[in-house]
C-alpha cells in the first residue's frame, strides 16, 4: 500500500500571489498546524518564515516538492478564520497574499537570517595554493572552527568575502550554513529566594550568626526575610533591584550570598507594557439626548451589522461608546477601537483604563516590535486576553478569539486607507469585513461622515442613528470668516494673522483661555523662489519644491526625504536674490512667539512627533495648562478634548479647496468643521477664524453654517452626474518608471489593452499632480465600475493584463500598482 504523504499551502513573506506547496517529513507531521509558523527553504541558497494556510494529501503534478525544514511554534499564532480575512484581503485589493502576511505579523513573529561558515574538519587543500586571503580566512577558521560572515569580513575585508568563501567552498575546505533566530525575546526580570525555601527559623538564626562578619550580607538576607514575608501563608516575590534598594547594598553583596547558597536567582518572564493599576471610575450618566442615540444604536444593531452614529462634534460620542464596549465586556466578548491618528490614543488610553481597569491593549506604529508581540499574544490567549484594544488601521489584524465589537471613530478619515506598501486596504472597510467573519458588530462615528458610508445608511444598508446636540446643550462654535484680499488690501495683517484672529488671541489669552492654529503645511516655508527667474528650488527625486526648515536650516522634500543645505544662489539663473514663499508650522510658531510674548506656544507636526514620547509629552503640556497656544497640520484637528480651549484659527482655508480631486470640497468641509469643533467644548460658545481669499465659496458657506445635509446634497447631485462613488467603483492603476518616455509608453499600452474589455470606464493615463516621486515618473489609469458589475470577474481581467504586460520585454523595469477603492 502507497504512504500517504502530507502537504502543506505556506504563505511566504514575498510579493507573490497564492501559496507555495511543501512535504512534510514524517518526524514533524503531529506537530503540523494551520496557523503555525515553520522554516521552509526557497530557491536554491535561501530559507523563509511563512504560516501555514492549509494541510492536504493531494501530490503535486508536474513538479517536485522540497520538505519543510522545521516549526517554530507549540500553538497557532493565527486561527483559520483570520487566514480566511488574510485571504479576502489578497483577492479585494489585488495584492499577495505574502503581502498581507508581512502587514498583518508584527516584525517580531518574523525571524532573522544570518549565514556562519564553517570548516571542514577533513579538508586536505594544499595551502600553497591559496590567495593571501584564502589563506587568512582559512587559518582563523581553523582556530575558531565557525566564523559569522561580518567576523570574517572583519579579518579579510567586507568586499573580498564572497569570493573568498565561494572559492573555499569550491575546494572543500569549508562549507556555508545558514542561521535562524527569532526576533522576539521575551523582557526578563532577576528574582532571589532562599536556596532551601523549606528552611527553619532556627537554621536561619544560625546563617545569620555565621554572617556576623559580613554586615552588608547580613543586612541583605533580613531585608529579603522582611520583603517576601517568609514564613507567613503569602509569601511574596522578591526582584534583586527591590532588595539592593531596600536593603541600601549593591548587586556584589546578593552575589555574595547565592556564592554561599544562602539566596538563588531565577528569572521571570514580565511584560513590557504596564497596565493600568488605578482606581476604576464609574461611567457618566448619558444625558437625555446620548441615551437616546444608545437605545437607538442598540435597536439598529439588531437590524444591521453596522450601524452609523452621525453626531455632532462635542456631542458626547465617545461616551456613547464607553457604554456599548460596558456592555460588550459584560457579554464577555472583546472591543476594538479604532481611531485615525496614533495620538488620539493617548487622551482615550487614560479614558477608557479609569473605566475599564488595566484590561486594555493600545497597537500602532509607535510600539516596538517585542511590544507588538506581547499585545497579539495577549489578544490571542482567551486565558491572557486585552478585551479592549485601541489602535491605528492595523490593529484591525490583531488575531481577536472573541471579538464582539469594532468602533471605527472618525470614520470619515483618509488615514484609514494603507497606500504604501501593499496591500493597500481601507482600514474602515476592512474591518467591516472582519465583523462579518467574526460575527461582530461595527459601529461607525463621524460628525462628517464620507458621503459614501452616509448615502449607505440612508439606502438602509447600514443602521442610521443622530445626535444632533452637543453635550451639555452647549452651542456650537461660532465660525467668523476673515476676507484675506481685503484685510492685505488694509495692511493690516500682523504677520499672517488678520487683525481679527489676533485679537481674538489677545481676549483669549487674558482671560487665560487656550487657542489652536491650523495651518497644513510643515517647515517654515514651503517654497525658496528666484527672485529674478521665478524657479523654485525643487527636490531631484520628485516633481515637487522643497521645504525650508530654519531650525536646521534645510531644504527638505517631504516625500522622498532628500534634504540639502539651504543655498544662496539660483541654480537656475545664478543669481543671489533668493526669497521665501508661503509659511509654515514652523514660522507661524516664530510669529506666534513675538506677537505674544511670555505667552508658550507649542507645535505639533511630523517634525516634533517624530520621537516615541514626544505627541504624548505636547498633549499633556496642553492639556495641563503649561501651554497657552498650540499650532499644527491635521494632528490637532480631530478627536481632541481640550476643556479649556475657546479659539481655533485656520490659518489658510483655500489649501484644499483648491486640489484637483472629486473629493476637494467633501474633505476641505470635514477637516474644517472636526477642527471648528475643537473650540468651546464646556460651558462657554467657542470661536472659530477661518481665513480665506474666497470667503463666498459654497463650501465655506456649509462650513459656517454648520450644514453637512448641503455639503451632502451638492456633492451626491455631482457625483451622480459625472459617475463617482457612491454610484460607481474605482480601481486605479498606477505605472511608474524611472525613464519618463517609458513610464508613457507602458502606461499607453496598458490602458488600450484595458480599453479594449472595459471600453469608456477607462479613463487616462494621465499625468498626476506629482509627476515624480522618489526618482519615478508617473502615469495613472482610472476604472470606473458600474456597481452591478461582476468584481471577481472585472479584478480578474485587470490581473490578467497586468501579468500579460510585465511578461513582455522591456516592462521588467517599471512597476505597475493596482489600488483598489483609491481615495
Amino acid at each position: 500500500m502507497q504512504e500517504v504523504k502530507t502537504y502543506v499551502e505556506i504563505i511566504l513573506p514575498i510579493a507573490v500571489k497564492g501559496t507555495f506547496r511543501y512535504e512534510v517529513p514524517t518526524h514533524l507531521i503531529d506537530k503540523v498546524e494551520v496557523g503555525k509558523r515553520v522554516v521552509v527553504p526557497f530557491g536554491s541558497k535561501r530559507s523563509y518564515c511563512g504560516v501555514i494556510f492549509e494541510i492536504h494529501n493531494t501530490s503535486p503534478v508536474g513538479f517536485n516538492v522540497k520538505n519543510v525544514d522545521g516549526i517554530l511554534d507549540d500553538y497557532p499564532i493565527i486561527d483559520k478564520i483570520h487566514l480566511e480575512y488574510w485571504f479576502w484581503i489578497s483577492s479585494y485589493y489585488l495584492c499577495g497574499l505574502g503581502e498581507v502576511l508581512n502587514a498583518a505579523l508584527p516584525s517580531g513573529l518574523k525571524i532573522d537570517y544570518s549565514d556562519r561558515i564553517v570548516i571542514n574538519e577533513e579538508h586536505t587543500v594544499d595551502k600553497k595554493i591559496l590567495t593571501d586571503n584564502e589563506y587568512l580566512a582559512l587559518d582563523a577558521l581553523e582556530i575558531h572552527k565557525t566564523l559569522k560572515i561580518e567576523d570574517l569580513a572583519g579579518v579579510i575585508g567586507t568586499s573580498e568575502v564572497p569570493f573568498v568563501v565561494s572559492s573555499l567552498i569550491e575546494k572543500n575546505a569549508i562549507c556555508k550554513e545558514r542561521l535562524i533566530s527569532e526576533r522576539y525575546s521575551p523582557k526578563l526580570k532577576k528574582y532571589v529566594e532562599l536556596e532551601n525555601v523549606q528552611i527553619s527559623d532556627v537554621d536561619l538564626n544560625i546563617i545569620i550568626d555565621k554572617l556576623g562578619m559580613a554586615p552588608k550580607q547580613v543586612k541583605a538576607l533580613r531585608s529579603y526575610l522582611n520583603l517576601s514575608s517568609f514564613n507567613t501563608a503569602s509569601v511574596k516575590e522578591v526582584s534583586i533591584d527591590m532588595l539592593t534598594s531596600d536593603a541600601g547594598v549593591s548587586g556584589a553583596t546578593v552575589s555574595e550570598l547565592v556564592k554561599k547558597n544562602i539566596l538563588r536567582v531565577y528569572n521571570k518572564r514580565i511584560d513590557r507594557i504596564i497596565d493600568y493599576k488605578g482606581e476604576k471610575e464609574s461611567l457618566e450618566e448619558l444625558s437625555i439626548s446620548q441615551g437616546c442615540a444608545y437605545k437607538d444604536i442598540k435597536q439598529a444593531f439588531s437590524k444591521f451589522q453596522t450601524v452609523l452614529l452621525h453626531g455632532v462634534t462635542s456631542s458626547g460620542k465617545t461616551e456613547i461608546y464607553l457604554k456599548l464596549i460596558g456592555d460588550t465586556l459584560n457579554q464577555g466578548k472583546q472591543v476594538l477601537y479604532l481611531v485615525p491618528e496614533i495620538g488620539l490614543t493617548t487622551q482615550l488610553t487614560s479614558r477608557i483604563s479609569k473605566c475599564f481597569g488595566g484590561n486594555l491593549g493600545v497597537y500602532h506604529s509607535k510600539f516596538n516590535a517585542n511590544e507588538k508581540v506581547e499585545i497579539w499574544n495577549k489578544v490571542r490567549m482567551e486565558e491572557d486576553s486585552h478585551s479592549i484594544v485601541i489602535g491605528a488601521r492595523s490593529a484591525m489584524f490583531l488575531p481577536f478569539n472573541n471579538l464582539g465589537l469594532i468602533i471605527i471613530d472618525e470614520e470619515h478619515e483618509s488615514s484609514y486607507k494603507q497606500n504604501e506598501p501593499s496591500p493597500r486596504y481601507h482600514g474602515r472597510d476592512a474591518s467591516i469585513k472582519l465583523a462579518s467573519l467574526l460575527g461582530a458588530k461595527v459601529l461607525l462615528g463621524s460628525a462628517t461622515p464620507s458621503i459614501e458610508t452616509y448615502y449607505k445608511a440612508k439606502e438602509n444598508k447600514y443602521g442610521f442613528v443622530e445626535l444632533k446636540t452637543r453635550f451639555g446643550n452647549v452651542e456650537l462654535p461660532e465660525i467668523i470668516t476673515v476676507d484675506l484680499k481685503r484685510e492685505h488690501k488694509r495692511k493690516s495683517m500682523k504677520g499672517h494673522l488678520s487683525l481679527q484672529l489676533y485679537n481674538g488671541i489677545k481676549e483669549a489669552l487674558e482671560n487665560k483661555e487656550q487657542i489652536m492654529l491650523f495651518q497644513n503645511r510643515r517647515g517654515y516655508s514651503p517654497y525658496l523662489l528666484c527672485s529674478s527667474c521665478g524657479e523654485a528650488t525643487r527636490c531631484v527625486n520628485c516633481d515637487v519644491s522643497l521645504t525650508y526648515h530654519k531650525s536646521s536650516n534645510q531644504l527638505k522634500c517631504h516625500y522622498c526625504g532628500y534634504q540639502e543645505v539651504s543655498a544662496s544662489t539660483c541654480k537656475s539663473c545664478g543669481v543671489s536674490d533668493l526669497r521665501l514663499e508661503g509659511a509654515g508650522t514652523e514660522q507661524i510658531e516664530e510669529e506666534l512667539e513675538i506677537l505674544f510674548p511670555g505667552t508658550t506656544v507649542a507645535r505639533m507636526d511630523m517634525d516634533t512627533t517624530s520621537k516615541k514620547n514626544a505627541f504624548n509629552k505636547i498633549i499633556d503640556d496642553f492639556e495641563n495648562g503649561s501651554v497657552g497656544i498650540l499650532v499644527g497640520t491635521q494632528m490637532i484637528s480631530k478627536g481632541f478634548d481640550f476643556k479649556n480651549v475657546s479659539l481655533v484659527g485656520v490659518i489658510n482655508s483655500d489649501n484644499m479647496l483648491n486640489f484637483p480631486d472629486f473629493r476637494a470640497f467633501e474633505r476641505t468641509f470635514q477637516l474644517m468643521s472636526q477642527f471648528s469643533g475643537r473650540a468651546g467644548r464646556r460651558q462657554k460658545r467657542g470661536r472659530v477664524f477661518l481665513q480665506t481669499f474666497n470667503p463666498e465659496h459654497e463650501v465655506i458657506q456649509y462650513i459656517v453654517g454648520h450644514n453637512y445635509i448641503g455639503l451632502y446634497q451638492a456633492e451626491i447631485t455631482e457625483r451622480n452626474a459625472f459617475k463617482y462613488p457612491p454610484f460607481t467603483r474605482l480601481i486605479r492603476l498606477i505605472v511608474k518608471n524611472k525613464n519618463e518616455i517609458t513610464a508613457q509608453r507602458i502606461a499607453k499600452k496598458c490602458g488600450d489593452e484595458l480599453r479594449l474589455i472595459f471600453g469608456s470606464r477607462i479613463l487616462g493615463p494621465e499625468v498626476p499632480l506629482m509627476s515624480k516621486v522618489r526618482g519615478y515618473y508617473v502615469r495613472e489609469i482610472l476604472i470606473k465600475l458600474e456597481l452591478k458589475s461582476s468584481v471577481i470577474h472585472v479584478k480578474s481581467e485587470i490581473l490578467e493584463v497586468v501579468s500579460k504586460l510585465k511578461s513582455q520585454k522591456g516592462v521588467a523595469s517599471s512597476r505597475i500598482i493596482i489600488d483598489v477603492d483609491p481615495v
